[in-house]
């Protein structure tokens, strides 16, 4: 998968991450509860396919969305992610993902302490990998406390918006089309420290892929 840069850079489009669950709610299908939500989302699909903004997920969002989760009508869609590398940025966790996710969690239990909740463990690997490459915003629908795979009560990320142990990031909802008029803010150093590969990483999703 190449890097963002190039032609995303040129014309200063917009980077967002997608959390898994953009990906999940839109392979499915199905409306959300809230119209809203379900808006924001077409939105974000919208200029997703007409190339107006370029998405970030981490590798493990592929470990999240589960084909059994898609209905055999929605199976198209999923095709089609496979055919738009300069729309679609798979960013590998490696170890400054790791060490990140890591201090994420680590920060909110020493906050408040052994019986504090903490951001799950894949949470805190998707909100790194934002940060470490300096996303223009965070799109998520995860903004109650809730159980993790382990049952384990977890924080919500929108409430995190902005301060994200420390980290300076935005984290909203997809919103909808009179609402959403997003402007890059951090696309220049989009590659730049954090975010920024070694040959030998940009190698191997290469091969990859």
């Amino acid at each position: 998968m190449k890097r963002i840069e190039g032609e995303a850079r040129r014309k200063r489009k917009p980077v967002v991450y997608w959390d898994a669950c953009l990906f999940i709610d839109w392979l499915k299908g199905k409306p959300r509860t809230i119209p809203a939500e379900t808006e924001g989302l077409a939105e974000q699909v919208r200029q997703f396919e007409a190339n107006e903004l370029t998405v970030v997920t981490s590798t493990l969002t592929v470990v999240e969305v589960l084909e059994s989760y898609i209905p055999d009508e929605q199976r198209p869609k999923l095709e089609s992610l496979k055919q738009m590398p300069d729309k679609l940025f798979l960013a590998q966790v490696r170890h400054q993902e790791a060490i990140l996710a890591h201090d994420i969690r680590d920060y909110y239990k020493r906050l408040g302490g052994q019986e504090a909740l903490t951001v799950a463990t894949a949470d805190a690997i998707h909100l790194a990998t934002a940060i470490l490459y300096k996303c223009d915003v965070f799109y998520t629908f995860d903004e109650e406390n809730r159980k993790d795979d382990r049952g384990v009560k977890c924080l919500g990320l929108i409430p995190l918006s902005g301060n994200v142990a420390g980290h300076n990031l935005r984290i909203e909802r997809p919103p909808p089309p009179a609402q959403s008029n997003l402007q890059s803010v951090g696309l220049g150093s989009v590659m730049e420290e954090g975010g920024e590969e070694s040959e030998e990483d940009g190698e191997s999703e290469e091969d990859g892929n």
